[in-house]
């Protein structure tokens, strides 16, 4: 946590991630078509589990599992700023939501999906993602909400957690 004595707690998170799927390429084959050509299941991951990028965690800009190859890094950091007012304490009816504290978020992102895991390819051509956010804490849960921007345009989107 950054921050002087007696005040209210900042933190900066920083975020790095990196992904190689070496079956992407094998397969098994599972017979033979009418026209002779072989039938082959690769082993290859669904899209929403593999290298990708886009969605709550990696990339907020972009719709989840927007960028998807073989390989993947990603760099993230997220400066959070818990505020001293809270305007669910003033009535009643809000109190009982039990929400302890706000905070405010900012965040920058870079990544980049491949079809191989090149180091020089994975840094040429990264795509953005830059915003910001309010996180609830309530009743033992985080709440957020964030909007972020990159070149496709604005994404929105509410979650519980921390992206990271």
């Amino acid at each position: 946590m950054l921050g002087r004595k007696n005040s209210l707690p900042k933190v900066l998170a920083l975020d790095f991630w990196t992904v190689n799927t070496f079956t992407w390429d094998s397969y098994d084959v599972e017979g033979v078509d009418p026209q002779g050509n072989l039938i082959k299941i690769y082993h290859r991951p669904p899209p929403y589990t593999g290298a990708y990028l886009g969605g709550r965690y990696r990339l907020r800009a972009y719709y989840e599992g927007r960028f998807n190859d073989r390989a993947a890094i990603y760099y993230g950091a997220e400066y959070r700023q818990i505020i001293p007012w809270n305007p669910f304490d003033h009535w009643s009816l809000t109190r009982k939501l039990n929400v302890h504290w706000l905070q405010l978020a900012v965040f920058a992102e870079l990544g980049r999906v491949a079809p191989e895991w090149n180091i020089e390819t994975l840094h040429k051509d990264m795509k953005w993602s830059a915003g910001g956010g309010i996180r609830i804490f309530m009743n033992n849960l985080i709440l957020r909400a964030d909007a972020a921007f990159g070149k496709e345009g604005m994404f929105l989107q509410m979650y519980v957690d921390h992206a990271f």
